[in-house]
């Protein structure tokens, strides 16, 4: 009996030792391209695994609940799911579906109702996806043409985006973070909003601006992003709160994560896409004020706006964008080494925690679920795509020199240096013109880095192939893990995988779209991103923006036969389309109501006038010239709390008769004053509880 037990002792640890061992082979294997294919399908299976389980159970609520097969409204009542999933319909050559889908929308959707509803997360997601179902309906280029399609969705994202004006009615530019879609801005509103939600609206409300030749969507937020970084630390930093009306910050916290990441991702998307340097110059200073600040090697930490003393030694998972961003910048260094730190994180939860406390290395407290965000998948994907051709460390016989700091990491503000071995070593900046062509290989980037990131991540070598490792595990992981009978789930907790009822509308957005997109650039690409007739932007939220001509091309000269010209000024000679906002004694959700300017008062209040000019024969910046004297926007005393801010018709008045609001060290600039006319008829127009903005003429 003894010899029996023993033999099965035995057999047993055989068999463990040989488990053990495939499990092992078969986690080191990198994705072929065949089974990169099957991940590719076996990714489009999820999206119509969710998307049909919102079609089915939710529809047209907002959200889908995936374990009880319900649905629930989260933001506006609006199918929000199905305007976020427009575009990932799209990009999977779904045209059956996505012209049903636009049809229902042009003829049922409408935003004059009484609900009050974030601008940020409106604008990402509602206001995103229109205008990208937009482009792809509208253009032939795309294949994704819908012959009825009369610029139904465009009319839509015009009324939705007037709507959300009055919320930029602020003495600093800077947005309230709510606004009720048909009586404007409660009254009681609170006047502390997020640096990601104020500074997170420009790619959106800027091509807005761009198709309806209508500038003030562009300038309200252009002023508000101007606003934000005017009241930034000496330091270059901002941090995660600020008060709308005084310009003070509530929470110094400085990070690249929570309240704040979005923000630097649109100051530079918002160059890439529209081609303004002043978008330009901003993400210069501020990237390298957090790399110097805010990096660890390879972590990236919280500290205090104006000390930089750390305050939190903390990942969050918003800050799983960061490496991406990077690639759209040109940095690929440290981004390989924090996305290997990141994923380390993943690989031992199988999820990325809300919060991972890096001095205990532990999940922190009450920040252990994750929602199904995008981030991580969003960054290997970006990274694959500049590292996946074993040949671009040594392109074009160049190689690529990426100079360290006195600590031996990668400094974030400096010159990359080609050493070209058949000429004299040129030297260029890596900001002014990396992605002005979209070309992601021709620098040369190095996939050979090693990476070795304290005892989560083993030493990789051809990290090309190891994003898709990555992306392989990300998609056993949601579908061993958060996979519900009607959609994907929320971990509430990841160390238990616990699941929650609910499935934002990114998933669909977003999370499955960058994993999709990693695989079938892995095959082969064949999809609108990476052949299509357009370079793509993607927004925060995941939507296909597209740099047009029309877009992209505004400020273009018409120096040619041929050449894309718009009188972009011509709208304001025009009456503007307005829709029904109430402006009356209404109430919103039971209290009253802000009351704002018309567009054209509120353009001309806002705009900052530009001192310095430079020749049109000569682009760029010369690089000893600070923001603020580029510019004229320098730092900003925040006014005290003892100042009245109760109302908000005072604020108003006083913003038109003080002549400065933006001060520089030197050339100081003021803020266009309002004209005596202008004031008294917007002073006129609040009074009487005209809509805003004015309605048309019948």
């Amino acid at each position: 009996m003894q010899e029996s037990c023993s033999w099965l002792r035995i057999c047993l640890i055989f068999l463990i030792s040989g488990a053990a061992f495939f499990v092992a082979r078969s986690v080191a294997e990198s994705v072929s391209p065949d089974e990169a294919r099957l991940l590719r399908d076996e990714v489009q299976e999820m999206f119509y695994h969710a998307f049909n389980g919102y079609m089915h159970h939710a529809f047209p609520r907002d959200e889908l609940k995936p374990l009880s097969c319900d649905g629930e409204d989260s933001l506006g009542g609006y199918a929000l799911t199905l305007v976020d999933s427009l575009d990932t319909l799209a990009l999977l050559g779904d045209k059956e579906r996505f012209t049903s889908s636009i049809e229902w929308i042009g003829a049922n959707l409408r935003f004059d109702i009484n609900k009050t509803v974030s601008v940020f997360e409106t604008t990402i997601r509602v206001l995103g996806g229109l205008l990208s179902a937009h482009f792809l309906a509208s253009d032939y280029a795309t294949g994704m043409r819908i012959p009825s399609y009369d610029n139904q969705l465009l009319r839509l994202s015009e009324d939705l985006a007037y709507r959300m004006l009055p919320a930029f009615d602020t003495p600093t530019g800077i947005p309230f973070g709510s606004v009720n879609l048909l009586y404007g801005v409660d009254e009681n509103e609170s006047k502390i909003t997020s640096t990601a939600g104020g500074g997170t609206l420009t790619l959106e409300f800027g091509i807005l601006s761009r198709l309806t030749k209508n500038p003030v969507f562009e300038q309200v937020t252009k002023n508000a992003v101007r606003g934000l970084w005017a009241y930034r630390s000496k330091l270059n930093l901002v941090g995660a709160h600020i008060n709308v009306f005084t310009g003070e910050w509530t929470q110094k916290d400085a990070g690249i994560g929570t309240s704040i990441d979005s923000f630097y991702e649109y100051l530079l998307k918002a160059f890439l896409l529209f081609g303004d340097e002043e978008y330009l110059f901003m993400f210069q200073e501020a990237y390298r004020a957090a790399m110097h600040y805010l990096f660890s090697d390879p972590w990236y930490v919280e500290v205090n706006m104006d000390s930089a003393a750390i305050v939190w030694p903390l990942f969050n998972s918003l800050q799983a964008f960061w490496p991406g961003l990077q690639v759209l910048a040109g940095d690929i260094d440290p981004a390989i080494r924090t996305h290997a730190a990141f994923y380390g994180v993943w690989r031992r939860y199988g999820f990325t925690p809300e919060g991972f406390n890096l001095a205990t290395l532990s999940v922190q407290h009450g920040q252990k679920s994750y929602p199904l965000r995008p981030e991580l998948a969003e960054s290997t994907y970006w990274l694959y795509k500049a590292t996946r051709d074993p040949r671009s460390n040594t392109r074009q016989g160049k190689t690529l020199d990426t100079p360290k700091d006195g600590r031996g990491k990668a400094s974030g503000d400096k010159q990359f240096k080609f050493k070209d071995k058949t000429s004299s070593s040129a030297s260029i900046n890596i900001f002014g013109g990396l992605l002005l062509g979209f070309d992601f290989m021709f620098l040369g980037f190095d996939s050979t880095v090693p990476v070795s990131i304290f005892h989560l991540v083993h030493q990789a070598h051809r990290p090309y192939k190891r994003y898709l490792d990555v992306g392989r595990d990300i998609v056993t992981s949601l579908q061993y893990g958060a996979r519900c009978p009607c959609g994907y789930c929320h971990i509430t907790d990841v160390e238990n995988h616990k699941q929650e009822d609910h499935m934002e509308s990114f998933f669909l957005a977003e999370t499955v779209k960058y994993l999709w997109l990693l695989f079938d650039l892995a095959v082969g690409p064949d999809n609108l991103v990476e052949n299509g007739p357009y370079k793509y932007i993607f927004s925060t939220e995941g939507h296909l923006l597209p740099a047009t001509p029309q877009v992209s091309l505004v400020r273009e000269h018409c120096s040619y036969y041929g050449a894309y010209c718009n009188n972009y000024n011509s709208s304001l000679k025009e009456e503007p389309y307005s829709p029904g906002i109430s402006r009356g004694s209404q109430q919103a959700n039971g209290s009253g109501v802000h009351k704002g300017l018309d567009s054209n008062v509120l353009i001309s209040s806002l705009t900052y006038k530009k001192t310095s000019s430079s020749s049109a024969l000569v682009k760029g910046f010369c690089p000893g010239l600070t923001h603020g004297q580029k510019f004229g926007i320098s730092y900003l005393e925040p006014q005290h709390k003892s100042q009245d801010v109760g109302s908000t018709k005072q604020q108003a008045g006083s913003r038109g008769s003080n002549e400065a609001t933006v001060s520089s060290h030197v050339n100081p600039v003021h803020v266009e004053p309002l004209t005596k006319n202008e004031n008294s008829s917007a002073e006129q127009s609040s009074e009487s509880g005209k809509s805003f903005p004015p309605q048309p003429h019948d």
